[in-house]
């Protein structure tokens, strides 16, 4: 009947001790089994537990087990062990020294929230007209709309557009733009806001 054991270090140094004449050959068996277990660590793929046989008689060892290798040691005097590719997880190291402390970033969101208006007088005829509200220089709008007091009056006005706009010599985004027209005789007023802020 074939033997099963697993060896540890300190099991194959006692051995050592106790015998040693025959057993100094466990020592060449470790060396051994650290040269099985970089070859079986290429060859055994997801097998974690290696399995081999050492041979008494001559001091070698041989793996069973594995992919083309036989299933049990070859004879009943050969006694079979195991080891593993890993071992267990060690216990966690102590915690590492504190960092230094990065650079400021820069400063971020808005300032300088500010709203402008800009007026312009829509002439009579359903004609469409386009009007802008420009921020300061520096700001970028972040808003807009538009207001026309003859649309309580019952004056009807049609908008095109309200969006933001970009400045036409500086292509920055920083005016609010409005395109629209009305059905009355006669001239109405619209206004046109721009919410602005300098971001940063």
């Amino acid at each position: 009947m074939t033997t099963i054991r697993t060896l540890t270090l300190k099991e194959t140094a006692l051995m050592s001790a106790n015998l040693p004449r025959t057993h100094a050959r466990w020592f060449g068996l470790l060396a051994v089994i650290a040269a099985l277990t970089t070859l079986g660590a290429s060859r055994a793929g997801a097998q974690s537990v290696l399995y081999g046989c050492y041979v008494p008689s001559s001091g070698t060892v041989y793996r069973i087990k594995g992919a083309g290798l036989p299933d049990e040691c070859r004879s009943p005097q050969h006694v079979q062990f195991t080891w593993s590719l890993q071992g267990p997880t060690g216990a966690q190291g102590p915690a590492g020294p504190q960092g230094t402390q990065g650079i400021q970033g820069p400063a971020g969101g808005l300032s300088g929230h500010e709203v402008v208006t800009s007026s312009i007088n829509v002439a009579p005829g359903g004609v469409l007209l386009g009007h802008a509200a420009d921020c300061s220089t520096g700001k970028r709008v972040v808003g807009g709309g538009f207001f026309a007091e003859s649309a309580r009056t019952g004056v009807q006005w049609t908008i095109a557009t309200s969006r933001p706009g970009q400045d036409p010599f500086t292509q920055a985004w920083s005016r609010w733009a409005v395109e629209a027209r009305h059905n009355a005789a006669t001239q109405q007023t619209l206004v046109v806001y721009a919410v602005c802020a300098a971001v940063n």
